[in-house]
């Protein structure tokens, strides 16, 4: 009998050996090196913004309690740290294996964005629009290499912009705007020499337009408007030779220092600003007058806008493995 005891100990315990290590890899999943692994940076983001709710005792008497879920839970979070395979969790988009897209639009994310995010290395597009997001965007999103598409609008982020997303040299797409985000333009922004489009309106931005903005050759829209901008229309916008559509209404702006527009700027919009010179005669053409008309075409345009780039970015990334 006793031996039959030991014999039962000894498999309790290798069972119980069996289950932690088999814990402890779903749950670490650490790189040789010690480095986090994709699934452990990606649960950084699900708990740092509440991805999961939380139970919350709201009643206890003798042995009887009574607790409800409480917390902004994510409205779409399957698969979400339940197994390994972080490919297979909702939003979450990869080739081979290997992430490459994260859309969490819209899906009620709650808090700030850890630095670790930025250790994503082979993401090519973040989609974190439509949340309520608190706090600064971390700087750590400049190392993200491989970024095409980042998205952060309609949030309530605040503080500056970091000067390193300058370095995200291959980046298409940058959209922050409706935000509460202060300070400068970074003048960095002018080494993003494969943007296409770039919208920081609806901020609390201050300061001059960077004169840096001359090296975005390749720009298509710019969406400068309701912020707080100062000085000139630098020059160098003359540089812009893919422009098609400027909008830097609502600003602080005193003056145009384009002689000429860019040659294929078909919309431009300078209204509502402190102009303490005349206006070149070549932006009248272009300047939509009503506010009403102002805000419609800003609407459609927004709108067509991202539904090409969500449309672009499905024709450019694999489908998921």
């Amino acid at each position: 009998k006793t031996d039959l005891m030991k014999q039962l100990w000894l498999v309790c315990l290798l069972l119980v050996c069996v289950f932690s290590l088999g814990l402890a890899a779903v749950t670490n999943l650490h790189t040789p090196d010690g480095v986090p692994s994709t699934r452990e940076l990606l649960l950084d983001l699900f708990n740092d913004t509440n991805g999961a709710a939380y139970p919350t005792l709201i009643f206890r008497f003798s042995y009887f309690s009574v607790w409800v879920t409480t917390g902004s839970q994510w409205l779409f979070n399957n698969g979400w740290g339940s197994t390994s395979d972080y490919c297979s969790w909702e939003g979450v988009s990869c080739f081979g294996g290997t992430l490459e897209s994260l859309s969490l639009s819209n899906n009620q994310l709650v808090g700030s964005l850890p630095a670790s995010l930025g250790a994503l290395s082979t993401l090519k597009a973040l989609y974190l629009d439509g949340n309520k997001l608190t706090g600064p965007i971390p700087p750590s999103l400049g190392s993200l290499s491989n970024l095409l598409y980042l998205n952060l609008y309609s949030n309530q982020l605040s503080g500056p912009i970091p000067p390193s997303l300058g370095s995200l040299s291959i980046l298409l797409s940058l959209q922050l705007d409706g935000n509460r985000l202060t300070g400068p333009i970074p003048s960095s922004f002018g080494s993003l020499s494969s943007l296409k489009y770039l919208d920081l309106s609806y901020n609390q931005l201050s300061g001059p337009i960077p004169s840096s903005f001359g090296s975005l050759t390749n720009l298509l829209e710019l969406q400068l408007h309701r912020n707080s901008l100062s000085g000139s229309i630098p020059s160098s916008f003359g540089s812009l030779t893919s422009l098609r559509s400027l909008y830097l209404t609502f600003n602080d702006l005193t003056g145009v220092d384009i002689s000429e527009p860019p040659p294929a700027l078909r919309f431009c919009k300078l209204g509502s600003n402190q102009f303490n010179c005349p206006i070149p005669e070549w932006t009248k053409s272009m300047v939509v007058h009503t506010a009403h008309e102002r805000y419609l075409e800003d609407a459609l345009r927004l709108q067509n806008t991202r539904k090409h780039l969500r449309v672009n970015l499905e024709n450019k990334l694999p489908k998921q493995q």
